[in-house]
């Protein structure tokens, strides 16, 4: 399926800064300037701990590991609130079972109720969580009184993230004994002192991914009925790694259109693009954690990778380069539960950024409409932050089986993007 390149096809390493230009959808006010900076600050911390720190899946989470990611934050600060966001983001998993919600990400927030009285209100601010916490399970609970019983909200949410949320009577969380703190507005700024933060993100890897769906025909005529076939997208990626031309990438990508005035950027459809560019970038987030977890320690040996550390972006690209095919064969292995994660990922994004599900009169409408009258009426209701995919990935094959073999091909397409953007 692959050869050999000296060089890669197509490069290209931008920066982009994005996240000042988001508006937000629930209202018709701005985000603060120190808002859109702490963004930009918990997505750093995040994104290193998830590159370096085994607490936070960086070593890789198998598709057959058992138990969950755990990770505990104290405090409500402004700059945990964006860790959160971001960890919210990024923090998917191959092992995540849908049917049981066995081996969910489990993000346990320490907070001061008197403080804080709702805070699940907090959360659903759109800076913060939005729209995610009336949708994942919520767990609240007190910190300092064991006889009163855990609320549990949304117990049977579809989605592989869970919020457990731990109320005390004051800012001391001293009480708390099962796991360490790993988020702290404290930590947080220790990491910025030592690491000025860009305004802006890298979206080498993002043009990649938005290149997978522009890739036409060849997936577009696939039958839905069996998008986790992997012999299905050969035609397609070997298109993908050695046709698809350089300007054909920068043409698909785009500058994003320059907003003239305020009232141009809060346009419904400037949000619509810019949030279809931020997705691009939440996917390219996760591409290294993917390829760590589809090569498993017990694979590492056999690709003659270092075993006693956490794989870094180098040796992803040494071996990469150098055992390609094998690579593929482990990604097949974990095929459905790579597309199954994706999916997940996707959801908990675009309710973050202020996307809902279609109502039960949205779906009523539905399926009333065939054919390009359906995708008409679907695409009718984007405009609203509304989509209709925002659902576990067992309905989507029911709802949108077509939308699965996008998701499948970009899975097996990581390799490919990897080394396109990696490459100097």
């Amino acid at each position: 399926m692959f050869g050999k390149r000296k060089t890669p096809h197509i490069q290209i390493h931008e920066r982009e800064a994005l996240l000042q230009l988001l508006r937000p959808v629930t209202h018709s006010g701005t985000f603060a300037a120190s808002t859109v900076s702490n963004w930009y600050a918990g997505r750093e911390f995040i994104l290193r701990a998830m590159e370096s720190n085994s607490s936070f899946g960086a070593n890789g989470v198998a598709a057959n590991d058992f138990g969950g990611i755990h990770v505990t934050a104290a405090g409500t600060s402004s700059l945990v609130m964006a860790a959160l966001r971001q960890l919210a983001l990024s923090a998917h998993f191959l092992n995540y079972e849908e049917d049981t919600h066995a081996n969910r990400t489990v993000i346990t927030l320490l907070y001061n109720r008197t403080r804080h009285p709702d805070i699940v209100g907090l959360l659903r601010a759109e800076e913060n969580l939005c729209h995610l916490p009336d949708y994942c399970k919520i767990t609240l609970r007190s910190g300092d009184d064991t006889s009163v019983a855990p609320q549990v909200i949304n117990g049977d949410s579809y989605l592989d993230v869970e919020l457990d949320l731990v109320g005390f009577p004051s800012d001391d969380f001293s009480a708390f004994t099962e796991i360490r703190p790993q988020i702290t507005a404290e930590a947080i700024e220790e990491f910025v002192q030592a690491n000025p933060i860009d305004q802006s993100v890298d979206t080498s890897m993002a043009r990649y991914i938005n290149m997978v769906y522009n890739v036409g025909a060849d997936i577009d005529n696939l039958p839905p009925y069996d998008p986790n076939n992997v012999s299905n997208y050969t035609i397609a990626l070997n298109y993908f790694a050695f046709q698809q031309k350089k300007k054909e990438a920068d043409k698909c990508w785009g500058p994003l259109p320059v907003a003239a005035d305020e009232e141009r950027m809060r346009d419904n459809g400037y949000q619509l693009q810019l949030r279809n560019r931020l997705s691009n970038v939440a996917c390219s987030d996760c591409i290294a954690l993917r390829l760590k977890s589809i090569i498993r320690p017990s694979d590492r040996a056999l690709l003659g990778m270092d075993t006693r550390s956490i794989p870094d972006a180098e040796a992803l690209t040494q071996v990469l380069n150098r055992k390609q095919r094998k690579v593929m064969k482990l990604l097949q292995r974990d095929f459905a539960a790579l597309a199954r994660s994706k999916h997940l990922r996707w959801c908990t994004e675009k309710l973050i950024l202020g996307f809902r599900p279609f109502s039960d009169r949205d779906l009523l409408e539905d399926s009333r409409h065939f054919g390009d009258d359906r995708k008409a009426f679907r695409r009718s209701l984007k405009p609203q932050f509304k989509h209709v995919n925002l659902c576990s990935y067992r309905d989507l094959r029911r709802i949108d089986p077509a939308n699965m073999k996008t998701d499948c091909f970009l899975m097996m397409a990581m390799p490919e993007i990897w080394l396109k953007a990696t490459s100097r």
